[in-house]
């Protein structure tokens, strides 16, 4: 399969189990979830007179970990009732901000619905178009001695544009580790979520895990 089939068919996977994103934002950031509310809704901001609610969606792995999607979305989207375990599906855009030198991100929603049950494939997927704005970082998994590269993408969103952390893994991170600031890159992948000590402190990451690049 060539690298252009392989593109063409990882676009009907994604609109296959997400035709939402069809209509979300821009042709450069779309992302879609299938999990349960891990805890209920709670009031983060308000924007232009709206109020923002923020909530964390648990996502399951094949290999029984799980992934915790931090999620916020308008208080019209949550017309019905939300409750913890409950399951539902999530389609929006990776968003991001920084503080204090720190860079947060989270799945902005563009739509939200109930779930009867949980897909164990294809339930996490994001597409993501932008540049590359800082430097790649190649290094090796402490434990099981992986290639691992780390990417930071510049990618357009509806309100601006986004820093996205990004992860390669293996064969993908050699090819990454070549590539030069400012250089435009396509991802397809999905959102993790990892937690880690740091100088002693628990610190958590949300990232997109690369599937394939072009």
């Amino acid at each position: 399969m060539t690298k252009g089939e392989k593109k063409q068919e990882m676009q009907r996977e994604f609109l296959n189990h997400f035709p939402e994103t069809v209509g979300v934002c821009v042709d450069t950031n779309k992302a879609g979830i299938v999990g349960t509310i891990d805890k209920p809704f709670q009031f983060s901001h308000e924007l232009c007179g709206e109020k923002i609610f923020e909530t964390v969606i648990k996502v399951p792995r094949l290999n029984q970990i799980s992934d915790y999607i931090p999620v916020k979305a308008s208080e019209e989207m949550l017309s019905f009732n939300l409750c913890d375990g409950q399951s539902v599906k999530v389609v929006g855009e990776f968003c991001s901000w920084s503080e204090q030198g720190r860079l947060n991100s989270y799945l902005q929603a563009e739509h939200i619905t109930q779930c009867n049950s949980l897909p164990k494939k294809f339930n996490n997927m994001i597409y993501l178009a932008g540049r590359i704005c800082k430097e790649p970082k190649y290094k090796k998994s402490f434990k099981k001695r992986r290639d691992i590269t780390e990417l930071l993408i510049a990618v357009n969103g509806k309100d601006g544009e986004n820093y996205i952390p990004c992860i390669a893994w293996d064969t993908n991170a050699v090819f990454a580790s070549f590539m030069e600031v400012g250089d435009y890159i396509q991802i397809w992948g999905r959102m993790q979520s990892r937690e880690f000590y740091k100088r002693g402190e628990l610190t958590k990451i949300f990232e997109v895990s690369m599937i394939d690049f072009s």
